[in-house]
C-alpha cells in the first residue's frame, strides 16, 4: 500500500511501511537531515520502537542538545557533499531516510547548477554508496 507522506505527516504517523520490522533485535537507522523538523519527528518514532537512530546533519549538536542525546540516538556533523563522512554514517546500519536538501525552490531555479552540485551529486555518491555497503532499504523524502 502506498501512503501519502503529507497525508500521514498531517496526522503525525509515519507510515508502517517506512519502518522496517525485526522482531527481537534493535536496527540502526541512518537519518541524512536528521536535525531538521521531519528527522526529530521521525526520531522519536524510530526510537519508541526501540531501535537506534544515526543523525547526520551540517548542525552541531548543540542545536538540539534537549533531545539528541538521549540513549539510542549517535550525532555526526558534516556536509552532505563530504563523501567521507557519508560513508562513515553509513557503516553499520539498516534502513537509510534521506530528508536533505540543501537548497529551496526558488534558489534552486535561480542557480540549478549549484543544486545539481549540492543535492544531486551527493545523492548519486550516497546511492552508490549504499549499494557498495550493501545497504538495501532507502527511503527519500522532502518537503521543499
Amino acid at each position: 500500500m502506498c501512503v501519502s507522506p503529507r497525508k500521514s505527516a498531517a496526522k503525525g504517523r509515519v507510515p508502517r511501511s517506512w519502518l522496517h520490522e525485526r522482531p527481537g533485535a534493535a536496527l540502526k537507522y541512518l537519518l541524512l537531515g536528521g536535525a531538521g523538523f521531519h528527522g526529530r519527528h521521525l526520531a522519536e518514532k524510530i526510537l519508541a520502537k526501540g531501535d537506534e537512530v544515526r543523525i547526520f546533519d551540517r548542525y552541531s549538536l548543540d542545536v538540539h542538545r534537549t533531545w539528541a542525546q538521549r540513549p539510542g540516538i549517535e550525532w555526526m556533523q558534516a556536509e552532505f557533499d563530504d563523501a567521507l563522512a557519508l560513508e562513515g554514517a553509513i557503516r553499520g546500519v539498516e534502513v537509510v531516510f534521506h530528508l536533505i536538501s540543501t537548497t529551496l525552490p526558488k534558489s534552486s531555479n535561480d542557480d540549478p547548477v549549484h543544486d545539481v552540485l549540492s543535492n544531486v551529486i551527493p545523492t548519486l555518491r550516497l546511492l552508490d554508496a549504499l549499494r557498495y555497503a550493501k545497504v538495501s532499504k532507502i527511503v527519500y523524502f522532502s518537503s521543499g
